[in-house]
């Protein structure tokens, strides 16, 4: 149950950033080189591996003001989390390291590696007091957005991808679709796909909705249909879904590898010596 409801913070967290415009470019045309950024990313990252998979494929690096920019501070992201329960998820991003590559061809893209410090404290509203023990981790990450011919292609090859049990989150305004995996001690894995329209055959959200569950009713003995109460449901089966995402679109991969920092005890207690 909790970590469903991390990846709902997290995943409205990446939405309050913005939506990105759908591209157009030479990564929608050439599905191979789709593949094989999507497989070189989904490799546990590192600056080495990114930047190799950056120089296979002809990418350009960021300046160094584009990468600087990219580490100014963030400012903490608060939701309440489940909807409704006085509790609330505060999550703290400091990053550390980044570096970028445009992808070839104008307009294609982008591949980034980061390394940052999150820090999670859940907090109950009315008293200000913690409700679970903070949260720290240290986090590597692989980021690739790229136009695509089709989202249902992305889809589907994500799939022959992993073979791992996943969920699925839908934005409130209906035009972004995230496939996520999830575990809060090791990793956080989405697959975003952004349309230029809502998604045919899905009705509009309430006024309060910031991300929803997104169901299936035959999504496969992979497909993870338990939800968190509270959050809002959104039922489809697959047909209509691959249907719906059957178009150009934009779509980012997100690769987190999490590694929980743990404070030990005689260094905790040296520290509270008068």
């Amino acid at each position: 149950m909790t970590s469903k409801v991390v990846v709902l913070a997290l995943a409205a967290a990446l939405l309050a950033s913005g939506e990105r415009p759908t591209l157009a470019a030479s990564v929608a045309s050439q599905p191979g080189l789709a593949k094989q950024l999507l497989q070189g990313c989904l490799q546990p990252p590192t600056q080495a591996s990114v930047a190799n998979l950056a120089e296979v494929v002809g990418a350009k690096p960021y300046s160094a003001v584009r990468n600087r920019r990219a580490m100014i501070k963030q400012e903490p992201t608060v939701i309440e989390d489940p909807p409704g329960s006085g509790e609330v998820q505060r999550t703290e991003t400091t990053v550390t390291a980044f570096h970028g590559w445009d992808l070839p061809g104008s307009g294609a893209g982008s591949l980034e590696y980061s390394e940052r410090t999150t820090r999670i404290d859940r907090i109950m509203k009315a008293t200000g007091e913690l409700s679970e023990a903070t949260r720290v981790s240290r986090d590597r990450a692989c980021t690739l957005v790229a136009p695509v011919a089709s989202g249902r292609a992305m889809f589907e090859l994500y799939e022959t991808l992993h073979d791992e049990p996943y969920g699925l989150l839908i934005s409130a305004n209906r035009r972004r679709i995230t496939v996520f995996r999830f575990d809060p001690d090791r990793y956080d894995i989405e697959l975003s796909i952004m349309l230029d329209a809502p998604l045919a055959g899905v009705p509009p959200a309430s006024g309060d909705e910031v991300m929803g569950r997104l169901v299936l009713s035959d999504g496969g003995p992979r497909f993870i249909d338990d939800v968190t109460p509270g959050v809002p449901i959104v039922r489809l089966t697959r047909p209509a879904l691959l249907a719906a995402l059957n178009r150009p679109a934009s779509m980012e991969l997100g690769n987190s590898i999490m590694e929980p920092v743990v404070q030990r005890l005689a260094a905790l207690a040296a520290r509270q010596r008068p």
